[in-house]
């Protein structure tokens, strides 16, 4: 907790003088000097949980974008083809766009980078929101998805049960939300 704000999300940066910058993401970052970015914009397999995805299904609307200074085109535990669909996404947009590992293992640290040209946080940060940066990364291959999956699931088991009635309860509603917006197309739909 920072003055009242949940952090969401550490990150740190090597400055060119060997310094190292902390940043963090949190909660309610809107009123705040930041930039604020949508992590993974096309979700974690079935669940809503990109910013996007959720856009596409309905749940949020398209205008909600606003609110964000860029996306994350390249996660490293994203498939290759939701990284692209995300490159897509920004561009033609006026959204900057930063890339990270989503490490869970010290191995993932660093696979996947956002880099400018910039002595300070606060130049990189600009840089970011002005869309002089570049993202340099790739996506972690199966065997070491599989590896973070069983490693990430053996530190978080006791929250399992938890995990899933959360689960339950975000994604209760989504098969009713289809079959309305289902029923809602057809009946908007010319005959």
């Amino acid at each position: 907790n920072d003055g009242g704000c949940n952090v969401m999300e550490v990150n740190f940066m090597r400055l060119r003088g060997g310094g190292l910058a902390l940043f963090y993401c949190q909660k309610n970052a809107e009123d705040r000097d930041c930039v604020v970015v949508a992590a993974h914009p096309y979700g974690y397999l079935l669940f809503n949980k990109g910013l996007q995805k959720c856009i596409d299904g309905g749940y949020l609307p398209p205008e909600i974008t606003d609110r964000f200074d860029g996306l994350e085109v390249i996660n490293g535990s994203m498939t290759h083809s939701l990284n692209v669909k995300a490159m897509r996404l920004v561009e033609g947009r006026d959204l900057s766009f930063t890339g990270g590992t989503d490490g869970h293992m010290l191995n993932d640290l660093g696979t996947t980078v956002t880099c400018a040209h910039a002595d300070t946080l606060d130049g990189f940060l600009d840089a970011v929101k002005e869309r002089k940066n570049l993202v340099i990364g790739h996506e972690k291959g199966p065997i070491k998805k599989i590896a973070t999956g069983v490693m990430v699931m053996a530190k978080h088991s006791r929250y399992f049960i938890p995990s899933m009635v959360i689960n339950y309860q975000q994604n209760a509603h989504r098969p009713r939300h289809y079959l309305n917006r289902r029923r809602e197309r057809k009946k908007n739909s010319p005959k």
